[in-house]
């Protein structure tokens, strides 16, 4: 219950300052660019899963919250829009710029630096929502399916034909 709120609580005016340092120039260029339900999935499921690792990799009774595994998550999906846009693929509903995306340097900066001398959330949590990022702007821009479309077929195709081959027998 407490794992949805995580990235919504901050530890102070410093804390939230730096965060929304991170997020506010990443968020108004890269929203227009991919859309508020990509951006907003993205920032949502990489904050989840970033409070789901940090209970796993953190002592037990060591507390964080903050929203950088969110943001963090919203800087791969950056990534993964800079890769596709240089790729040649068109954005909806909007294109990124790179220009627009140097912008975003000052800010990332202040960002990057608070959470890298701090312990808020540990690193390990902060890589699994970025990414996060990167596979959620993949799948929202199609680029995921090229890569595992083929191999999850594949799977899907190979566990069939043992299936055939050794028919399951009933339990006793």
């Amino acid at each position: 219950s407490r794992l949805l709120p995580a990235p919504f609580v901050h530890g102070g005016v410093l804390h939230l300052i730096a965060t929304m340092a991170g997020l506010v120039p990443l968020g108004l260029v890269l929203e227009r660019a991919v859309g508020r339900l990509p951006f907003a999935a993205v920032y949502l499921a990489a904050g989840t899963v970033a409070a789901v690792t940090s209970l796993w990799t953190m002592p037990p009774m060591s507390i964080s919250f903050g929203a950088s595994g969110a943001i963090f998550g919203i800087y791969g999906l950056l990534l993964a829009a800079l890769v596709w846009t240089v790729a040649g693929g068109p954005l909806e509903p909007g294109p990124l710029p790179l220009t627009r995306a140097k912008q975003i340097a000052g800010g990332a900066a202040v960002f990057l630096l608070y959470n890298l001398f701090t312990d808020r959330l540990d690193i390990v949590s902060e890589l699994a929502g970025l990414g996060i990022g990167v596979a959620g702007g993949l799948m929202s821009f199609g680029l995921l399916g090229l890569f595992v479309g083929p191999v999850v077929i594949a799977e899907a195709l190979s566990l069939w034909r043992n299936s055939i081959a050794r028919p399951v027998e009933p339990a006793a």
